[in-house]
């Protein structure tokens, strides 16, 4: 199988992954999407804008997916 490798970039923050996973080309997309949810949920704080991005690179270092994501939570408590 091949190796793909899921960068990230977290408000500007860029990591690069070395390392890479072995995976069928049929899921790259649907393991980049949900691995940018976990990751939102987790990060995310209340009440800031945050930009999430994540791409994905074949072995050749082409870029092949991309996942850019800006959120904000807003918390409206008693407010109906």
């Amino acid at each position: 199988m091949p190796i793909f490798f899921f960068d990230t970039a977290e408000d500007g923050n860029e990591v690069r992954d070395e390392v890479g996973i072995d995976l069928d080309p049929q899921s790259v997309e649907k393991l980049a999407l949900a691995g940018m949810s976990d990751r939102v949920c987790e990060l995310l704080p209340e009440g800031r804008i945050q930009e999430f991005c994540l791409k994905v690179r074949d072995e050749e270092g082409n870029q092949i997916f991309k996942v850019l994501l800006t959120c904000q939570t807003v918390r409206s408590i008693g407010n109906d």
